[in-house]
């Protein structure tokens, strides 16, 4: 399974959509098209299951994305996560 979370602004509040995709069920089903000569080129679109909502005001939105910065930081010096220079180098 891969997590999914995306964000959407509504008005002045924001709302946090969470999700998965079953990565094997999408393997498999590109194999069978590769198997039958109709391998996906580009992009392709994948159903996601949501399974949960959340509306945030814009402070709590700004608290969210300050908590997950200082996370980020302390990832990146341990050396858990690469810094994002480093990452768009590559």
């Amino acid at each position: 399974m891969c997590h999914v979370v995306n964000f959407h602004r509504v008005g002045t509040d924001v709302l946090m959509t969470i999700g998965r995709i079953d990565i094997a069920e999408v393997a498999t089903g590109i194999e069978n098209l590769r198997a039958k000569g109709e391998a996906p080129a580009g992009e392709q679109e994948f159903e996601v299951e949501v399974f949960e909502r959340f509306a945030m005001s814009p402070d709590t939105f700004a608290r969210l994305f300050s908590n997950a910065q200082m996370i980020i930081d302390a990832m990146v010096k341990s050396g858990h996560l690469k810094a994002e220079q480093d990452s768009e180098e590559e």
